[in-house]
């Protein structure tokens, strides 16, 4: 697992805050990797882990104004994940379900 510099980290969150364009683009580029295969270890799906991880950026994008401790950000970024791997594979249950009862 890729070592990151929180104090670089830190100093983007603040940036991407204040409407940093720049500095989420490289906040994304710095993290992406990472926690897209923190999603691969627990989906074992590519396809899926990829999706989400996109689905979560663009979360991450619309909310960093949310996150009030910039030191936090990958705990924050990984908890965005596990939420939506939850919600995607509820989702993900019910429709096999549905699907299984067609006749």
């Amino acid at each position: 697992m890729k070592k990151y510099d929180y104090k670089q980290i830190e100093k983007l969150v603040i940036k991407a805050q204040s409407g940093g364009n720049e500095a989420f683009e490289e906040l994304y580029s710095t993290t992406y990797k990472n926690v897209y295969f923190y999603v691969l270890s627990i989906l074992k799906d590519d396809t899926l882990a990829e999706d989400i991880s996109q689905d979560v950026f663009l979360i991450v994008m619309k909310s960093i104004n949310d996150l009030k401790n910039p030191k936090l950000f990958i705990a924050w970024v990984k908890k965005l994940h596990i939420i939506d791997v939850f919600k995607k594979s509820i989702l993900l249950k019910s429709l096999h379900t549905a699907i299984m009862k067609i006749p």
